[in-house]
């Protein structure tokens, strides 16, 4: 059975790495020859929540710079803010690595 999880982080380690569409599919039936079409369009689903779900932290993100700049946070703490409100779609942000610490 096929993974939908690992297919739709391969598929995003394949756009970071900046292979095309037909790159990107040639090498998705290679690594996961018995997937369906059904397999495809579910791990396409996870990967849309998942930038979903970046794009809900980036506005949390970003409404806790504004917060925080309001408030006269020290330059550090708002420098910390900006980076976590100009995360990008990427294999790493959508698919982060467990914590081993937290098995």
């Amino acid at each position: 059975m096929v993974n939908h999880f690992d297919m739709a982080r391969e598929v995003a380690h394949l756009v970071d790495t900046g292979k095309s569409d037909d790159e990107t599919v040639a090498e998705m039936l290679r690594m996961f020859p018995t997937a369906t079409a059904a397999d495809c369009q579910r791990a396409m689903r996870i990967g849309l929540e998942r930038l979903d779900m970046l794009d809900e932290e980036r506005y949390a993100a970003a409404h806790n710079l504004v917060e925080l700049w309001f408030e006269g946070a020290p330059n550090p703490v708002i420098d910390a803010a900006i980076q976590r409100a100009q995360l990008r779609p990427s294999a790493e942000t959508l698919f982060p690595k467990p914590d081993a610490s937290k098995s």
